[in-house]
């Protein structure tokens, strides 16, 4: 039932975008270079989050699911990402499914935010020293890590997974409610934030809509001290 309804809205968001494709409020520049050095520096720097695992593909590479249930839907590259490639001289796919189909069970992945005012992220997969751009299809079954309480006195968070975490502007997750499912992301060189990490909730959207979907709360967030 899954796999069908995941087909089904596959098939349908394609058809009804096919004929105009959705373009960022600002376009993004070219971007010359990505260095790795930044990807693999950052991840050593701030581990928090460099451990989710790659559970299945699907729809021929169209959709990624990792371990805990949750399915990203693949998106085309951005500046970034085939700057990452051309910097590398491995631009030699036509296509990002055909790129994605080699991943295997257990790859591991981190995510970064691509850029502050656009809903795609990307996933470096550590295994095979690649880079993609995502959208959230469907919130985890079982997640990593879930909301486990808010403390507005001291203006932290504490989630299931033992971590605590602080803001500059506590009051940007008023919507958030326990057992929100937390992804923790970091910045890339183009989201213009100095924290070290980026809470998403991944939980399906609380807004008017009539169909369930995804919508995440991004937040800039530091590992808070005890």
């Amino acid at each position: 039932m899954r796999i069908l309804l995941l087909t089904l809205c596959t098939a349908v968001t394609a058809f009804a975008f096919a004929d105009a494709p959705k373009q960022p409020a600002n376009p993004e520049p070219y971007i010359k270079e990505l260095p790795l050095i930044y990807i693999q520096g950052f991840m050593k720097k701030n581990p928090i989050g460099n451990n989710y695992k790659l559970g299945k593909i699907l729809l021929n590479g169209k959709c990624i699911e990792l371990v805990d249930g949750s399915v990203w839907e693949i998106q085309p590259l951005g500046p970034q990402a085939r700057s990452f490639y051309e910097q590398k001289k491995k631009f030699k796919f036509s296509f990002v499914e055909d790129l994605v189909k080699d991943w295997q069970p257990g790859d591991g992945l981190t995510f970064f935010q691509r850029r502050d005012d656009v809903e795609e992220l990307m996933v470096y997969n550590s295994t095979r020293d690649q880079l993609i751009d995502v959208t959230p299809f469907m919130q985890p079954t079982e997640p990593a890590a879930t909301l486990s309480s808010i403390d507005p006195a001291t203006g932290t968070i504490l989630l299931s997974n033992g971590t605590k975490w602080e803001f500059k502007k506590f009051a940007s997750i008023y919507e958030w409610e326990a057992g929100d499912p937390i992804l923790v992301a970091k910045p890339s060189p183009w989201s213009k934030q100095t924290a070290p990490y980026i809470l998403i909730n991944t939980c399906a959207c609380r807004c008017d809509a009539t169909s369930r979907h995804i919508h995440p709360n991004r937040q800039p967030a530091y590992p808070a001290k005890d």
